[in-house]
């Protein structure tokens, strides 16, 4: 299976939806830790991709779950966050709509 390629702070982001919590950061690195114990460690260079290489380990090792549970759960988060989007953005506009039809009167 291949991995999408997602950006540390998109990586970050789901991370905190599964429950882990920012720990500490030393340099250009994240701790996140889980409430049951479980720590993974996310290097933010820039607006970068993490390399395919690490989101697994970190997926195996750090997660402690498969592949296809992980990209379930990631397109899962990313359907959650882009419905969260549209929402807020279709609320702009009509807040904007009823603004601009008070402005005649």
């Amino acid at each position: 299976m291949r991995l999408p390629l997602i950006k540390a702070r998109d990586l970050l982001k789901f991370l905190e939806w599964l429950g882990f919590k920012p720990v500490r950061m030393k340099g250009s690195h994240v701790r996140l830790k889980a409430e049951d114990g479980r720590v993974t460690t996310v290097p933010i260079h820039g607006n970068k991709e993490i390399p395919r290489g690490l989101l697994r380990k970190i997926i195996r090792e750090d997660l402690q779950m498969g592949l296809e549970e992980f990209v379930e759960k990631y397109n899962e988060f990313k359907r959650i966050v882009i419905a969260a989007w549209i929402e807020a953005n279709v609320t702009l506009k009509i807040a904007k709509a009823m603004l601009n039809s008070t402005k005649g009167v």
